[in-house]
């Protein structure tokens, strides 16, 4: 079932079939770090803009493996929500075309309370350039986890980039975006195996031109996803960094410090891992903004861009230039 995004959408829990919630956020308090280039917004209405008139020239999508980081000058958050899945049956779909995007997921580290087989939760943002770009395709999805593959195959071959993913060991839930149109092409490639063996593989994508976007623990093992961009002829080197929770943040300054995008985010079975992408030989630094809001919810005028999200004890947001 596909919806279209809604800022006011609610729906009755049931004991006997799969539900979904896609449900605005209705709390916004005070309690976000003091950055002098984010802050926090109660703007919780979705974009209206329409088809461009004939004066205006939509700027281009930029690479979305990249997740926009450094594309646009300045963002706008626009409002935070959670999609919600639980039950014994299908999955739920949401989607949006136009100039709103979604952020990284907002992964909890242990599969406590708000990720259980019945009832797994995650929160998620959309936000925007705040200048007129091109029309785009953005989803968030959740579902049970033996629907995992081939919902994310369907995705795939529809030229999605899966931007955040995160499985527990009832359910999924994911955030992907694509080109409205079929141009540029993004093509997949998958692992799916032992964590050991992840560095050498990530780094073999890199050399090939692919971007590492998702990961998540599955099966005992990891699943991840990279992409090659139709028409590119980019190679590319990588990092993997390992981080309990309290060492997300140092992980992801040493990424930028040596001049890595922040391209994936997720758990293994055991921590988390972050995954660092740079043209080859591009080693100038990129700022990282840290975000730690007393409850989950959308950055608002930003000139960075919301990276990957993570709650352990507090909300954290990592945002990158």
């Amino acid at each position: 079932m596909v919806l279209p995004m809604t800022f006011d959408l609610e729906a009755r829990r049931t004991k006997t079939v799969w539900y979904a919630i896609i449900v605005g956020i209705f709390v916004w308090t005070a309690g976000c770090a003091d950055e002098s280039n984010v802050r926090f917004t109660q703007d919780a209405e979705p974009s209206e803009a329409g088809p461009a008139d004939a004066a205006t020239v939509d700027a281009p999508l930029p690479d979305l493996r990249f997740k926009w980081i450094g594309a646009f000058g300045r963002y706008h958050g626009r409002a935070a929500f959670n999609v919600i899945t639980g039950g014994q049956g299908g999955g739920l779909t949401t989607s949006a075309v136009g100039r709103d995007v979604f952020t990284a997921l907002e992964i909890w580290m242990v599969d406590g309370p708000e990720q259980r087989a019945s009832n797994a939760s995650w929160a998620f943002a959309a936000f925007t350039p705040t200048e007129p770009i091109a029309s785009v395709r953005t989803t968030a999805q959740a579902g049970p986890v033996q629907t995992f593959q081939s919902d994310f195959d369907g995705l795939a071959a529809d030229n999605h980039v899966v931007m955040s993913l995160d499985i527990t060991s009832g359910a999924y839930g994911l955030t992907a975006t694509a080109p409205e149109g079929d141009s540029p092409s993004y093509r997949l490639s998958t692992f799916r195996g032992d964590r050991g063996a992840l560095e050498a593989w990530v780094t073999a994508e890199a050399g090939a031109g692919r971007v590492v976007t998702a990961l998540s623990a599955l099966d005992g093992g990891i699943f991840a996803c990279a992409y090659a961009r139709g028409g590119g002829s980019q190679r590319y080197e990588a990092r993997v960094v390992e981080a309990d929770p309290k060492d997300v943040e140092a992980g992801a300054r040493d990424l930028s410090d040596g001049g890595y995008f922040v391209t994936a985010f997720g758990r293994d079975a055991r921590t988390l891992v972050l995954v660092g992408t740079r043209p080859i030989g591009v080693s100038e630094p990129r700022s990282l903004e840290v975000l730690r809001p007393s409850v989950s919810r959308a950055p608002g005028e930003t000139t960075h861009a919301p990276v990957a999200w993570l709650h352990d004890e507090e909300s954290l947001m990592l945002l990158q230039r």
